[in-house]
């Protein structure tokens, strides 16, 4: 796997976890923090910073490209999920917040809809509510839009991501800003 956009997933992970817990007008992200999570993030930051595949780049002009592949969640009568608009609302935010760094997200591809009443709302206590791997595109990072996120111990939330170890993943609940 490309090593500079596992850091950068990293990165994304830290930087999430750090906007939603100051900022949470919303629907929650990720959950409560204990003290050995903070540590495993710290380490992970400390690391970031170390590496040579952050976020440097050859020429100070250089911008980084990260490549991500939307899946939308519909019904099985494809109704549901959300709106392209509102995915390339999202990702001129991300990119804004991200500007000063000269990083640049774009969608690989095209949107993936997956029709599929079952999986509509995810539940990390249903297994069938996860979208399979096999659609999961590597070398890029996976946004899955669910209609809702319900996490147990937690309860409804904004979005999380999954870690490294296999593909790169984050979650997003459609009500989500």
């Amino acid at each position: 796997m490309n090593m500079k956009l596992v850091n950068v997933f990293y990165f994304l992970c830290l930087l999430c976890f750090l906007q939603f817990n100051t900022t949470s007008m919303y629907a929650q992200c990720g959950k409560v923090m204990t003290k050995e999570d903070r540590l495993h993030y710290h380490e992970h930051l400390e690391n970031f910073k170390k590496s040579t595949n952050g976020l440097k780049s050859t020429a100070a002009n250089d911008w980084m490209s990260v490549p991500i592949t939307i899946h939308v969640i519909n019904k099985d009568d494809g109704t549901g999920g959300s709106k392209q608009t509102d995915i390339l609302r999202d990702l001129q935010k991300l990119n804004a917040i991200f500007y000063g760094a000269k990083i640049k997200f774009y969608i690989c591809g095209n949107i993936d809809y997956v029709n599929a009443t079952a999986r509509f709302d995810y539940s990390d206590t249903v297994a069938t509510t996860n979208l399979p791997s096999s659609y999961d595109v590597l070398n890029t990072i996976n946004v899955i839009y669910y209609h809702s996120l319900d996490l147990k111990g937690f309860g409804k939330a904004g979005g999380f991501a999954s870690f490294p170890g296999g593909s790169l993943r984050i979650y997003m609940s459609q009500s989500s800003d």
